[in-house]
């Protein structure tokens, strides 16, 4: 019994706002170029870049930084710092990438806003290194 009910938290944690955060996240250092998955987590239009949602030169400035590190053979974590309610269905995580192992030197850290699109679940609608 307490393995299934294990299982079924997986699945509403793996549907929730913080989740589909990092995943945005770690999919735009680890393969940008992956549009299919980006665009199935964002809240743009079918035909749109899903990359419109990061804002700012200090963002692509961030991602670069950490995609060279990737590009490097360093291991990264991405990890949830902090949930805001931005009411009933809107939410700001903020998602801190460092290097595996927990070292906060080189930290980034990316305020990910989300809405909760009816029939299509959590959305990211921004980006935005802090």
């Amino acid at each position: 019994m307490i393995c299934l009910l294990l299982l079924s938290g997986c699945g509403y944690f793996r549907n929730a706002p913080e989740s589909h955060a990092t995943q945005f996240i770690r999919t735009l250092v680890v393969d940008p170029g992956n549009a299919e998955q980006l665009r199935s987590l964002a809240d743009v239009a079918a035909g749109q870049d899903p990359t419109s949602v990061v804002h700012g030169l200090s963002t692509e400035v961030a991602l670069s930084y950490l995609r060279t590190r990737q590009r490097q053979g360093e291991k990264q974590d991405f990890t949830i710092d902090s949930v805001r309610l931005r009411g009933r269905s809107d939410r700001m995580v903020t998602v801190r990438v460092t290097r595996l192992g927990g070292k906060i030197n080189g930290a980034v850290e990316f305020r990910v806003v989300l809405k909760n699109v009816r029939g299509r679940g959590w959305l990211v609608t921004a980006v935005a290194a802090e």
